[in-house]
């Protein structure tokens, strides 16, 4: 066992990390996350004196950005989309009767068990 496992393990028995079914997705209790608001208190802190400007961004983004970004060159296995349906009742009867079609059009992309909460 190497090192990083050896501590995640640690921190799996200690109650601090939770698995959840998915390989690298982990819940975190209190402690980890009052470390982690720690951590970023302090390197906001550390910035006041240049001035640097403190921005947060939510999970989703624009697909312009993300096109612009060149996300997809280096990591297209950490891509997700987000597909909505906008439609009415009498659509929404249509799309049930085609859904094995539309699932043959995923060819390129895969479920990865993961999904937004």
């Amino acid at each position: 066992m190497d090192m990083q496992t050896s501590f995640r393990s640690r921190l799996v028995q200690a109650g601090i990390l939770f698995p959840t079914g998915v390989d690298g997705l982990w819940g975190r209790n209190g402690v980890f996350e009052a470390i982690h608001d720690g951590l970023e208190r302090a390197i906001t802190a550390a910035g006041l004196a240049d001035k640097a400007e403190v921005m947060r961004f939510p999970p989703a983004m624009a697909q312009k950005t993300f096109e612009k970004s060149g996300y997809m060159k280096n990591f297209p296995h950490f891509a997700g989309t987000i597909h909505c349906f906008c439609g009415d009742d009498r659509a929404h009867h249509k799309l049930m009767g085609r859904i094995d079609r539309i699932a043959r059009r995923r060819r390129q992309h895969e479920i990865g068990g993961v999904l937004f909460g």
